[in-house]
């Protein structure tokens, strides 16, 4: 797929150890979902259901990213899992960034989504070893 949006949903995913902070919009960047679910088969049906075939969903490599990657692969997303570095430094380009600065679950989910729809090209993909 290269470094291209090929769906008409982008969606950004923050894990934690028992749910995911979503936000989704079309590539024009209107709203389609935003909210808090639960890291469990049917929090993620939850999460995927109604959207459009194949969205394109991005999260950043922790904890959970390689079980949650699968699952909705499985579902019929496109996951890129990004590396840490790559919110680190958008992080670091907003007032209060960086690793000091105060973050939330929507501030970083928000930021990746941003990230995804201007500049695909910045974000360093990482793949999980099976």
């Amino acid at each position: 797929m290269g470094n291209r949006i090929d769906s008409d949903v982008v969606m950004a995913l923050d894990l934690s150890a028992q749910r995911a902070y979503a936000v989704a919009t079309t590539r024009e960047g209107e709203m389609v979902r935003e909210g808090v679910y639960r890291l469990t088969g049917r929090g993620l049906d939850d999460l995927m259901e109604g959207l459009a075939e194949r969205p394109w969903v991005v999260m950043e490599a922790g904890g959970n990213s390689a079980w949650v990657q699968m699952e909705l692969e499985r579902r019929g997303a496109v996951v890129w899992v990004v590396s840490s570095t790559t919110l680190s430094n958008v992080r670091s380009g907003r007032k209060g960034g960086g690793r000091s600065g105060r973050k939330s679950d929507r501030d970083d989910a928000w930021s990746l989504l941003h990230l995804a729809l201007a500049l695909p090209g910045k974000m360093e993909r990482v793949y999980h070893r099976t």
